[in-house]
């Protein structure tokens, strides 16, 4: 069974290729500048994160994706920079991205600002097809690898901040050229490359002095795909700790803690349990460090 879930996720990942959403990550609020690059340098002080994040625990060729992120002001300027670079691992299909990330701010008053960002990367691709066992070895579909398929892309965002609220609204795949046109269905001759429309928002109520409630919202359009939407409601305690629930689309629970470790260090955890293939139960778990000079 392991078997043939494996070979039909392939299959689809080399058919449609980029047929599919952005990679989801649940800890999505604290990772703006990963869908945006107008959220570069928001927060005005060098922030840093890494994220690990394996799913559908107890699936053969299950996915997982580690992601890295940076971001700052540039001082005495509206300009702000960031990099993002991830990696998806499915069965024997990897798809990494790097990419530098820029923002220009507009100050509407001391406390609350719009900008606009672009976002320039490339992205590779890479399919070990001969990796897998076969019925019939004489398939040319799976006879050989992409080992060189490099895709530039070419992003945008636009982002609003203030004290309580955030919104921002992205296409991080505005472009994508394929100039060896290896995700092209040559009998058509379309693109199987697609963009990706994804909103986020969130708004931070305070319950007391040493108390907030922030709901968050998440939402990706794809062409060929459901809408995506993902759902959260985070706790925050003192600015040391935070306790949240996420639900998403298709059956999807989680649970969130993140903890400071320190003045500029935080660990975050979230569980997820998805129950959206055949009713099966398959469990998801990310971890992210975090590290910002907020006091700088």
């Amino acid at each position: 069974m392991k078997k043939l879930l494996l070979l039909f996720l392939l299959l689809v990942l080399r058919t449609l290729a980029f047929a599919q959403q952005y990679p989801d990550i649940s800890q999505f609020m604290f990772n703006k500048l990963y869908y945006n690059p107008a959220a570069a340098g928001a927060n005005e002080f060098f922030q840093a994160s890494m994220l690990f994040k394996a799913q559908w625990l107890g699936m053969g060729g299950a996915p997982n994706t580690q992601l890295f992120s940076a971001d700052d002001r540039i001082k005495n300027t509206g300009l702000g920079w960031g990099v993002v670079a991830f990696n998806t691992h499915t069965g024997v299909t990897d798809q990494t991205q790097i990419s530098a990330n820029s923002s220009y701010k507009i100050r509407m008053n001391e406390n609350a600002f719009f900008s606009f960002g672009l976002r320039l990367g490339i992205m590779h691709y890479q399919s070990n097809l001969t990796n897998l066992t076969v019925w019939d070895p004489g398939d040319p579909n799976f006879a050989s690898n992409i080992t060189s398929a490099y895709l530039p892309k070419i992003g945008t965002g636009l982002y609003f901040q203030n004290l309580k609220f955030y919104a921002g609204i992205s296409t991080p795949d505005l472009i994508t050229y394929d100039p060896n046109k290896i995700f092209t269905n040559h009998i058509s001759n379309t693109s199987n490359i697609k963009k990706n429309y994804i909103l986020q928002s969130g708004y931070k109520i305070a319950l007391g002095p040493r108390i907030d409630f922030t709901p968050n919202l998440l939402m990706i359009y794809y062409p060929t795909s459901p809408l995506y939407v993902k759902l959260n409601a985070n706790f925050t305690i003192n600015h040391q700790l935070t306790l949240g629930a996420t639900y998403g689309v298709a059956n999807s629970y989680g649970l969130l803690v993140q903890m400071a470790l320190n003045s500029r260090l935080k660990l975050g955890y979230n569980f997820e349990l998805k129950t959206n293939l055949n009713n099966i139960p398959f469990t998801n778990h990310e971890i992210m460090l975090y590290y910002g000079l907020q006091d700088n």
